[in-house]
């Protein structure tokens, strides 16, 4: 496929995804996943609270005797926020966002139609799925993260006491490897729904439409993750020092906002694409 219609195509799945934004139950399902997130964040944030103090420092305390203690402190509190409430989330992930996922994928697969087989949206047809969908989870998960944390070390000759190079590395070399990782499982998530595939066989057809659609999987997965991973690149050592420490909190809370636009699109045009391939 041409450059030129793989742009029409993008074009064309963004706004069949924006015919459907007036559908209630995918806001109320992705908002509903975002409000425990938000929790997760707060009960952080507002540790002391008799409410979560017990919860929070249990959990920051297993990464370490003195992990509390730097964490209770001012400005500290904000230094290793992203860090404990970044392993909370990831954890939280790892037991509803896949079947969040599929419970929006499966709505857009109920909206854009002439998919047969058995009914994709009830509760019991999708609790169903939730080990593919998790294992899928992991694995697109497990890379980012494992990217996220070994790269910048592995390319350490290259940007060291470089800031011009560690800067290349933080917004361009780091945010491209991640698109490629999107791109190439893309679809693998809503396969599990759409196609009822196992896991397997998900990233394995996803694995393939990138390898047939290389340019339209690229650019998807870069859309898509472009705002949410600007805004956590961030840095907060910068927010803490040069403005105020709470800063952290609300950029932070930011990047929920976007990731939770970002997941409506990334279902969207996924399902969108699949149920063209399935026509075709």
């Amino acid at each position: 496929m041409g450059l030129i219609k793989s742009i029409n195509q993008i074009i064309v799945l963004f706004l069949d995804t924006l015919k459907h934004v007036g559908r209630l139950r995918i806001w109320l399902l992705l908002l509903g996943y975002f409000l425990l997130i938000w929790l997760l964040l707060y009960a952080h944030y507002n540790f002391l609270s008799p409410l979560f103090y017990p919860l929070v420092s249990t959990w920051v305390s297993l990464f370490g005797e003195d992990s509390f203690k730097a964490f209770s402190h001012y400005p500290g509190q904000f230094l290793y926020l992203p860090y404990f409430f970044g392993w909370g989330k990831l954890l939280l992930g790892l037991l509803l966002e896949g079947l969040v996922l599929g419970g929006v994928a499966a709505l857009f697969t109920d909206g854009f139609g002439k998919i047969t087989g058995p009914a994709r949206t009830s509760f019991k047809s999708l609790l169903s799925l939730w080990l593919p969908l998790v294992l899928v989870w992991v694995v697109i998960n497990g890379l980012t993260v494992a990217v996220n944390f070994y790269l910048p070390d592995l390319l350490q000759a290259f940007h060291q006491d470089s800031p011009r190079r560690l800067m290349a590395v933080r917004f361009v070399i780091l945010p491209f490897i991640l698109a490629v990782i999107l791109a190439l499982f893309f679809f693998a998530l809503p396969a599990v729904v759409v196609f009822r595939d196992n896991f397997l066989k998900a990233l394995g057809r996803s694995v393939r439409l990138f390898l047939r659609r290389p340019i339209t999987c690229f650019v998807l997965a870069a859309i898509i993750m472009f705002v949410p991973y600007y805004i956590s690149a961030v840095p907060t050592d910068v927010l803490i020092v040069k403005f105020k420490p709470e800063l952290v909190y609300w950029i932070i809370l930011a990047g929920l906002g976007a990731e939770l636009l970002a997941d409506y699109f990334w279902m969207g045009t996924a399902v969108r694409f699949l149920i063209e391939e399935e026509r075709e």
